[in-house]
């Protein structure tokens, strides 16, 4: 075989969190893993201490989940401990909030929303589901940008948000009034501040599925695969794979998209009362040739 399949087969090691070789080996693992994101910190003017104030609000936000703990006073001490912050520390990060970040979360996705509703809801596409251009308002319940506003973005005014569509180009005005839309996705660019908030959602939903599946009282594991090419390949076939990825890794998206927005508008009219927010990210990744990747755990 040209190519490998990973799937994580070998099972979670028992009694080890004590261990200083296992925590030796837990920091030797995450030195490569933290590498790229502090490489983007640094590109970006972040210093060591803007990101160590940041870690010390994760600590004390992840050390809150694994705790659980019900009394506050005993809480600020535990986690003090636990963290190995000062009291006063742990009390100080209690009370931030992260209101900046939660707003430019509910701006994403309710652009994506209008961006999916667009290519998806059956007033706003044609034949083949191409989606229809659109002028800017309209009756009520009639075809119009206004009326996608009303339907996927809530309060958000619609010149606002054209304006927001127009900038991060998912949005064409044709100059006769209507407007088509460009993009299926959200994509902000590099220099946008919210490419920084949707490369957190791919790396935070990737951690969570490695965390879900890394803990050895947890008996269901989420989907997790990897494919490549152990021995390379060359640097033309590579750009040939490149391509190859992008057109069927958007078709296979899409398809799993179509079919999310089918049950997810079941699930609105029946009213379901128990629902979960879930999903599939795909990513492609290049190492040099003479890179070393530990595999060992993987068949």
């Amino acid at each position: 075989m040209s190519a490998a399949l990973a799937i994580q087969t070998a099972p979670p090691l028992n009694g080890l969190g004590m261990s200083e070789n296992f925590k030796s080996t837990l920091l030797s693992a995450f030195k490569p893993l933290m590498r790229p994101l502090v490489r983007i910190l640094v590109r970006n003017g972040v210093s060591y201490g803007e990101f160590a104030e940041i870690l010390k609000m994760v600590f004390v936000d992840a050390a809150q989940d694994v705790l659980q703990l019900p009394d506050s006073r005993q809480s600020v001490s535990r986690l003090a401990i636990t963290t190995g912050l000062t009291r006063v520390e742990v009390s100080r990060l209690l009370e931030q909030t992260e209101s900046d970040a939660e707003a430019l979360a509910g701006r994403l996705s309710r652009v994506g929303r209008l961006l999916t509703g667009w290519h998806q809801d059956s007033d706003f596409t044609g034949p083949y589901g191409i989606p229809y251009e659109v002028p800017f308002d309209g009756p009520p319940g009639r075809r119009s940008f206004c009326e996608l506003v009303r339907r996927y973005t809530g309060d958000v005014p619609a010149p606002e948000m054209l304006d927001e569509l127009k900038r991060i180009g998912s949005v064409l005005d044709l100059g006769n009034g209507f407007y088509r839309v460009l993009a299926r996705w959200y994509m902000p660019s590099a220099a946008d501040p919210a490419k920084f908030h949707a490369m957190s959602v791919a790396f935070t939903d990737l951690a969570k599925t490695l965390d879900q599946n890394l803990r050895p009282d947890e008996d269901h594991k989420l989907f997790e695969r990897r494919v490549w090419a152990p021995n390379g390949i060359t640097s033309a076939d590579a750009l040939e794979f490149d391509a190859y990825v992008k057109d069927r890794g958007q078709q296979f998206l899409e398809a799993l998209d179509d079919w999310l927005t089918n049950h997810e508008a079941e699930a609105i009219k029946n009213k379901a009362e128990s629902k979960v927010k879930l999903g599939v990210a795909m990513y492609m990744f290049v190492r040099p040739a003479d890179a070393v990747a530990d595999e060992t755990t993987e068949s």
